[in-house]
């Protein structure tokens, strides 16, 4: 939401006001040159990098089975060979099947298509304010685009730039049905009434490409609700419009066993302890403390100034609001990532821009605030290792290539084929690293499944009774008992011992074969 502001030639302005302003864009520019200089170091890392960085390879794996026509949410295909389980809504992995495919690196596209959709999330930052304040802008950007999950998410094979995408364009579509003149007159403007409509349809699509990005849904409804009542209900209707032929379509597809993946298999309880480690990966960001303390600070003056009524006159900060909420509920769940901090932080950089042209503080709060900044990024710049923001740094490469040509020669030396077919209980992040065909896209989300009774370990067990895998793989420091329990997953090491027996343990993976094969051995 802008303020109604008088128009002002730049020649009305003070002559130490147009100074500063000068100071603090030149300011601002090094800041974002910083940032802009680790990105484009990170996005060229990690688009040439041929294999998994970390935990990338079950989305290539269901972009790669929805590529060939496979209904990843069949329990035939989740609960059968390959065990390929797809946790989220799919827009993302459609959009990256649909496009060609590297021949050299099957990775790449599923990175450029998320650096796109992330690069153009954060554009958006242009049109929070019509008065575009460059300086503000950029002096709130730099701290974001340098933030830990930001350097490494941004050319990295996941679906939350895409809904992250989708989210600001609800958001900003919606900003804009608000502005100061009436209903009456704004609905003569082309293209104004198009806002609710099309807010509504962004927002199925951040749905649609992770189902956990509801923030702007929430922050439009509720703006629309208590600013104007009958455009809420027109949003509500598109919504359910667009979101039932969305269903539709799904249930058509997929069946009943999409409505199971993307509701039902994730709902696991939080963890405090995952809880607390998320949090302390970000705490000792600088910029992700600055972006948090004055996002704190600027919306408890924002209600301070204003009547309980007007609170909600903002969308933005209904949206920080949502996306904080929503991080807190979900970022102590099995699995979760740095990554979950994203929206928030990018949602108080659209609060902070929109909040500045209203703040009382005047000059010298425009010096603090760049003074904040200015220090946060030193400090970031300064301190921060490249294995901090990213795991494709050169180092982390050459590492991660030693890995996979050692795991190419284990394997090798304990099966002649050429092409394998490898059981996977080790990591996600091997999955693409043996030629040939692999099982289980996330060892680790099947554990929890079959720990917690989401899934049966019935067909596991079958494969494993059949001798169906050339090779088992396990981290290397696994034990592995055949014992009585009755927990699934002792189920699964019992059935593994009697078809299949200990060849070889690497230093970080161990190989069984099958018992006849070891014998021949």
């Amino acid at each position: 939401m802008d303020p109604p502001v008088a128009s002002m030639h730049s020649d009305s302005i003070p002559l130490t006001d147009r100074w500063l302003n000068r100071f603090l864009l030149c300011v601002a520019l090094l800041m974002v040159g910083a940032a802009l200089y680790r990105l484009q170091m990170v996005v060229a890392w990690q688009l040439a990098t041929p294999f998994d960085i970390i935990f990338e390879s079950p989305n290539l794996a269901t972009i790669q089975a929805i590529r060939g026509g496979a209904n990843v949410y069949d329990s035939t295909f989740f609960n059968a060979h390959p065990f390929i389980f797809t946790l989220y809504t799919p827009l993302y992995h459609m959009i990256c099947a649909s496009l060609p495919d590297s021949a050299t690196n099957p990775f790449f596209t599923g990175r450029l298509v998320a650096l796109t959709f992330m690069s153009a999330a954060a554009l958006g930052a242009l049109w929070v304010s019509t008065l575009r304040n460059w300086t503000t802008i950029l002096l709130w950007m730099a701290p974001f685009l340098l933030l830990h999950p930001v350097v490494s998410n941004l050319a990295f094979l996941k679906n939350d730039g895409t809904a992250l995408f989708f989210s600001i364009l609800a958001i900003l579509a919606v900003s804009r049905t608000g502005r100061q003149e009436p209903i009456a007159e704004r609905s003569r403007q082309s293209g104004r009434t198009w806002g609710v409509p099309l807010a509504a349809f962004f927002c199925v699509l951040a749905f649609a490409s992770k189902q956990v990005y509801l923030s702007a849904t929430a922050a439009c409804f509720v703006y629309l609700f208590f600013n104007e009542r009958r455009q809420a209900y027109r949003f509500v209707l598109y919504g359910l419009v667009f979101g039932g032929i969305g269903a539709a379509a799904a249930q058509l597809m997929w069946g009943n066993g999409f409505w199971w993946c993307v509701f039902r298999a994730p709902s696991l309880p939080p963890d405090a302890t995952q809880f607390r480690s998320q949090w302390e990966l970000m705490l000792w960001q600088p910029t992700f403390l600055l972006l948090l303390v004055c996002s704190l600070v600027s919306a408890g003056e924002y209600f301070w100034q204003h009547k309980i009524r007007q609170w909600v006159a903002n969308p933005f900060l209904l949206y920080l609001l949502f996306a904080g909420s929503v991080l807190l509920l979900t970022v102590g769940k099995p699995g979760s990532s740095t990554n979950y901090f994203i929206e928030p932080s990018l949602a108080a950089v659209f609060w902070l821009i929109s909040a500045s042209p209203t703040s009382r503080l005047g000059n010298a709060g425009k010096l603090v605030t760049a003074g904040l900044c200015a220090v946060a990024t030193v400090c970031e710049v300064s301190m921060a290792k490249p294995f901090e923001f990213t795991y494709a740094d050169p180092a982390a490469i050459e590492r991660r290539a030693a890995l996979h040509h050692t795991l190419l020669k284990e394997a090798g030396s304990l099966v002649s084929k050429t092409e394998l077919r490898v059981l996977n209980l080790a990591s996600a992040s091997v999955f693409f690293d043996w030629p040939g065909e692999s099982a289980i896209n996330d060892p680790y989300l099947y554990t929890l499944l079959w720990t917690k009774g989401a899934l049966k370990p019935d067909s596991m067990i079958r494969e494993l009774g059949g001798q169906s895998y050339d090779l088992v793989v396990l981290r290397s420091h696994t034990s592995v008992q055949s014992g009585d329990g009755q927990d699934p997953v002792s189920q699964i090491m019992k059935a593994l011992c009697n078809s299949y027996s200990l060849a070889a343990k690497g230093d970080y993976l161990q190989y069984w074969t099958r018992i006849e094969q070891t014998e021949k051995r």
